[in-house]
C-alpha cells in the first residue's frame, strides 16, 4: 500500500502545481474583430497597412488597427464578393451583382471598369501584373467566362475559349505558369428537403497559353469553390461538395485529402490560403481548419469561433490570420508565420503553445513545438491523478508538432495533459464537455 501512494506522489504533485493557476490559462485561438451584424464575403491586404473586408449588403470596409475599429470606404455600396490589390497597388473590388469598381487611391475614390454587368466571383494578380476575373455572364448561354487585364484591372477582354461551366469561382497560376481555373454548377431541385434540395457539379480548367485557350483538366463533377498553390509545388482545390483534392501533376490527376474534414459541412471548402512556411488554411461552413503535411490532414482551429460558417481568409504582414463569417470578423491571437515561435537566436525554442478548442467535445488538437530532436510524450490524466491516455511517445525532430485527442470514451470533467521532451516539461488544464 505505501509503495502504491509513494508511486501516485508525483502525479499528485504534478495536479496540485496545476491547480495553482499558473497552468490554467489557456488563450483562445481566435478573437472577434469587428463587423459583427454584417456578412463577410471577401478579404484582402491593404496595401496601405490593415486588412479590407468585402461585405454582403454594405460595401467595404478597412482596418488599420488589427479589427479594433473600421471605416467604410466609398465605391462599392453593396455587395463585394472578392477584393483583390493589383501590383500598381490598386484596389479591385467585383461584385456578383454585376459590376466592377477600382481606386488607385487607397479606397478614397473608385472609378468604374468596363466590366459592368458580369458577376465576378474570382480575380487573380500575376506577378507579371496581368489581372484574370472569373465571372458569371448572364448574356451567355454558357454563363461561365474568364476576363484578363493588362492594365491593372481597368480595362478588360474576355479570355475563356474552351470555358463551358457556369461560373468561375476560382484562379490560380502554378509554378510552371499553367493557370487553372475552378467552376461551380449549382441546381435547386424545389421537391426536395434541405440540404438535398442542392446539387452542385462543375470541374477544373487549365490553361497553358496565358489564359487563350482551356481544356478540362479533372474533378467532372466536383464544384471548386477555390484553388491555391502549396509551397511544394502541389494544388490544392477546395469544393463545395466533396471536400479538398490535391494534384502533384500539374492537374493531370487529382486525389481526395479529407483527412480529418469528417462531415458534409466540413467538407464545403469555401477558401484556401497557402503560406511560405507549409502551412495551408482552410474556411469551411464547419470551422476552420490547418495542414502542416501538404493538405495531407486537416486540424481543427475553431477555439474563440463564435461562428463556425466561415466564408474567407487572409493573412495581414505580422502573421496575423483574418476569417470572415455571417457574423463579423475574427482574427488570430498570434501569429501563424513561425517567427513567434522562435527564440531570439533563430531556433525553435521548447513550448506547450495550445491546445484548441479548450473547453472542447470529444476532440482537441495540442500543439507544441521543440527545440531539437527529442524524445517526446504526452500523457493525459483525470483530477485523481490517474493516467487515462497516452498520446506519443516517441522521439521527434525540431519544430512545431501538433498530435489530437480523442476523448470520445471519456466523461466530461477536468483532465491535464503533461508533455516531457528531454529536460523539459510543460502541463495544461484541459476541459472535456458533453
Amino acid at each position: 500500500m505505501k509503495r502504491k501512494i509513494l508511486h501516485m506522489l508525483p502525479i499528485v504533485s504534478v495536479i496540485m502545481c496545476l491547480l495553482s493557476g499558473v497552468l490554467f490559462a489557456q488563450v483562445d485561438f481566435w478573437r472577434h474583430a469587428g463587423l459583427s451584424n454584417r456578412t463577410i464575403l471577401s478579404l484582402a491586404v491593404d496595401p496601405r497597412g490593415g486588412i479590407l473586408a468585402g461585405t454582403g449588403s454594405d460595401g467595404v470596409y478597412r482596418s488599420s488597427d488589427g479589427g479594433e475599429t473600421w471605416t467604410k470606404l466609398g465605391g462599392p455600396a453593396s455587395r463585394a464578393d472578392v477584393i483583390a490589390v493589383c501590383r500598381d497597388s490598386s484596389i479591385v473590388v467585383g461584385s456578383s451583382l454585376g459590376r466592377m469598381v477600382r481606386s488607385t487611391d487607397g479606397g478614397t475614390t473608385w472609378s468604374p471598369t468596363s466590366i459592368t454587368t458580369l458577376w465576378v466571383y474570382s480575380i487573380l494578380v500575376r506577378e507579371a501584373g496581368d489581372v484574370f476575373a472569373g465571372v458569371f455572364d448572364p448574356y451567355d448561354s454558357l454563363g461561365g467566362a474568364i476576363y484578363k487585364s493588362s492594365d491593372h484591372g481597368n480595362s478588360w477582354n474576355r479570355s475563356s475559349m474552351g470555358i463551358d461551366s457556369a461560373l468561375i469561382r476560382g484562379l490560380a497560376l502554378s509554378p510552371g505558369g499553367k493557370l487553372f481555373a475552378g467552376s461551380l454548377v449549382l441546381k435547386m431541385y424545389i421537391d426536395k428537403p434541405s440540404p438535398n434540395q442542392w446539387d452542385f457539379s462543375g470541374g477544373m480548367y487549365k490553361s497553358v497559353d496565358d489564359g487563350q485557350q482551356w481544356a478540362r483538366s479533372g474533378l467532372n463533377g466536383t464544384s471548386v469553390s477555390s484553388i491555391i498553390v502549396a509551397s511544394d509545388g502541389s494544388i490544392l482545390a477546395g469544393s463545395h461538395n466533396r471536400g479538398v483534392h490535391r494534384s502533384v501533376d500539374s492537374g493531370m490527376s487529382w486525389t481526395e485529402s479529407n483527412t480529418g474534414l469528417t462531415n458534409e459541412y466540413q467538407r464545403n471548402v469555401r477558401s484556401m490560403l497557402a503560406l511560405s512556411n507549409s502551412q495551408i488554411w482552410a474556411t469551411t461552413l464547419g470551422g476552420v481548419f490547418y495542414s502542416t503535411d501538404g493538405g495531407n490532414q486537416w486540424l481543427r482551429q475553431h477555439a474563440g469561433l463564435a461562428d463556425t460558417s466561415v466564408l474567407c481568409i487572409a493573412v495581414d504582414s505580422s502573421g496575423f490570420l483574418y476569417v470572415g463569417t455571417y457574423g463579423g470578423i475574427f482574427r488570430s491571437v498570434r501569429s501563424v508565420t513561425g517567427m513567434n515561435d522562435k527564440n531570439d537566436g533563430g531556433q525553435w525554442s521548447f513550448s506547450l503553445k495550445g491546445i484548441y478548442p479548450n473547453p472542447f467535445n470529444a476532440t482537441t488538437t495540442i500543439e507544441f513545438t521543440l527545440p531539437e530532436g527529442l524524445l517526446t510524450t504526452l500523457t493525459i490524466y483525470n483530477s485523481l491523478g490517474q493516467e487515462v491516455a497516452s498520446i506519443l511517445s516517441e522521439s521527434l525532430s525540431g519544430g512545431l508538432h501538433t498530435r489530437q485527442w480523442d476523448a470520445a470514451n471519456q466523461p466530461s470533467g477536468v483532465y491535464f495533459l503533461r508533455i516531457v521532451a528531454g529536460s523539459f516539461y510543460d502541463a495544461k488544464k484541459m476541459i472535456l464537455v458533453r
